[in-house]
Formats: C-alpha cells, sequence, structure tokens
C-alpha cells in the first residue's frame, strides 16, 4: 500500500485507482483534493485492474480477483482505523466518485 500526508492527520481518505492506473499516481488525487492535514491510502491491485472482466458480468466471472480487491480495500479501512481519526473516511474511485463510510 501507497501512503501521503501527515501520519498525525486528522483525515484520511482511501484512494482506490482505476483500470490501468498505479496507486502511486492516484496519490496524485489528493493535489486536486483541498484537505489540509490528510493522511491517504492508495491499495495497488495486483494486475493494475481490479477484477478481469466488465463490471456488468455476473461476480464470478470477476473472482478471484474481485475478492482480493475487497481484502486490499477492507485492509486499508483497518489500518485507517487504527489511526482514531476525528472526521469521516471517504473512498475515492479515481476522481468521479466519492463514498462515504
Amino acid at each position: 500500500m501507497n501512503t501521503s500526508g501527515e501520519k498525525d492527520a486528522e483525515t484520511a481518505g482511501i484512494l482506490i485507482h482505476g483500470r490501468g492506473a498505479t496507486a502511486e499516481s492516484t496519490l496524485g488525487l489528493k493535489n486536486q483534493i483541498k484537505n489540509e492535514n490528510t493522511y491517504y491510502i492508495a491499495p495497488q491491485a495486483e494486475t493494475r485492474e481490479w477484477y478481469p472482466n466488465s463490471f456488468l458480468k455476473p461476480i464470478g466471472k470477476n473472482q478471484p480477483e474481485l475478492d482480493q480487491a475487497w481484502k486490499q480495500s477492507r485492509t486499508a479501512s483497518k489500518n485507517l482505523r487504527r489511526k482514531n481519526l476525528k472526521e469521516k473516511i471517504s473512498f475515492y474511485l479515481d476522481s468521479h466518485r466519492e463514498l462515504v463510510w
């Protein structure tokens, strides 16, 4: 997992890269997200994609990669929970969507 930001930050974000991208490149989004004092963590898909087929395919067609992707996301979330953050945790999927957890 790649990380960026202050280790003693009060807020955090998990940045999930898109198909073909990298965790390192996704950390560049922190410059577009104007949150100071924020710690970011970005898991890396082993093959630069979280699942091999379209998201429209049945879930079974994207296994076991999809399970591995959820496992990495849960690990990132657990790492952030240990930091005792005061604010919400947001998941940024590329630069298009934010999921608040």
